[in-house]
């Protein structure tokens, strides 16, 4: 790997593991201690010992969706099988402690609140809001306008926001009969992120459009457009100017904002489609990963410090290690791989 100062660093693989078929997801504990990954066939496992441990056996329904709660102790999971389960990860092993079933409804949106242990989860155009250790339902969300495509919780937990055709609705958490704020959309809102300190919230559209609102004001937002393709994925870096990190086709874009407009950058990383961005949670460092095989860090300040081929894996996601720089990425054929 180059870095601006022309010094050669290459990611060495520390481990690599085996899943059935392609990561659909990996999930990473807030302490680093666990990490979680999922695949098309439906498989669960956690790494443990040096090796994945199987959570759940192969189904055929692929698993789209990890995330663990704010404490580590909760993992859920949802996709195509219908139902979310969630494991206790404070027992050794991890045991299955809830499963809310919905048949035949494909549950690929779930979200954890950022302090409590309670799990919003989109079925249809219904969000639910679970009590995952009472098992009580909290409350049933009616976004009314489409299929729910995605959910975010403000960083206090006092919001929780709904994307979806036409827009976003967002939800007091103090009041869930509260009529909901609306931030406008010309097309569906596919991906929702909000920023570290709360104060805007992001949408990416299907018609290739980044929306950004402050929080006081969602109905009137910031439009950023000339994308490649449609967005795929979205990260806020926290910084002291709000910047955002979004991946569209084989572009990276990032936009700060200086307190009256945003600028964007786009460094030249790739070559091929870009399959996954991680933004690390300690320092601002953005990696993205290619279906091509090819990993690519960018900071900030220094713009691309370097790339890294690994031309035998094509990504589908990557993530960074919360605690420390080691990056974990899951492929097309199934391998988990840890890079130093």
């Amino acid at each position: 790997m180059t870095t601006s100062q022309n010094r050669q660093r290459q990611l060495k693989l520390r481990w690599q593991g085996q899943l059935a078929e392609y990561i659909s997801s990996i999930a990473i504990s807030k302490d680093g201690k666990t990490v979680v990954a999922s695949s098309a066939s439906g498989e669960v496992a956690y790494w443990v010992d040096r090796q994945l441990t199987p959570l759940l056996a192969a189904t055929g329904a692929t698993v789209d969706s990890l995330c663990f709660d704010a404490s580590d102790r909760y993992l859920a999971a949802g996709g195509q099988m219908g139902d979310v389960r969630v494991w206790d990860c404070h027992q050794d092993p991890p045991q299955l402690c809830r499963v809310l079933s919905y048949k035949s409804t494909w549950i690929d949106a779930i979200a954890w609140h950022p302090q409590q242990p309670y799990l919003a989860l989109a079925t249809g155009r219904f969000v639910q809001i679970w009590d995952i250790v009472s098992g009580e339902l909290i409350s049933t969300l009616d976004f009314d306008l489409s299929t729910v495509f995605d959910l975010a919780w403000h960083p206090a937990g006092t919001y929780l926001a709904v994307a979806g055709n036409l827009g976003a609705r967002i939800w007091q958490s103090d009041d869930w009969d509260e009529d909901p704020q609306f931030m406008p959309a010309n097309s569906t809102i596919k991906r929702l992120s909000w920023s570290p300190q709360g104060d805007f919230l992001a949408g990416a559209t299907l018609d290739r459009c980044l929306l950004i609102g402050a929080t006081s004001s969602l109905e009137s937002t910031w439009a950023m457009t000339g994308f490649p393709a449609r967005i795929e994925q979205l990260a806020w870096i926290d910084r002291s100017a709000p910047t955002i990190a979004a991946i569209s086709a084989e572009a990276l874009v990032v936009w700060t904002y200086d307190g009256n407009t945003w600028t964007a950058d786009s460094p030249s990383l790739h070559q091929d489609f870009i399959a996954a961005l991680s933004v690390h949670p300690m320092y601002p460092l953005v990696a993205t990963a290619s279906v091509a095989g090819e990993i690519s860090i960018w900071q900030p300040e220094l713009g691309a410090i370097g790339s890294f081929n690994a031309a035998n894996l094509n990504f589908t996601n990557i993530c960074w290690h919360p605690q420390d720089r080691t990056i974990i990425t899951g492929s097309e054929g199934g391998e988990v791989t840890i890079w130093g």
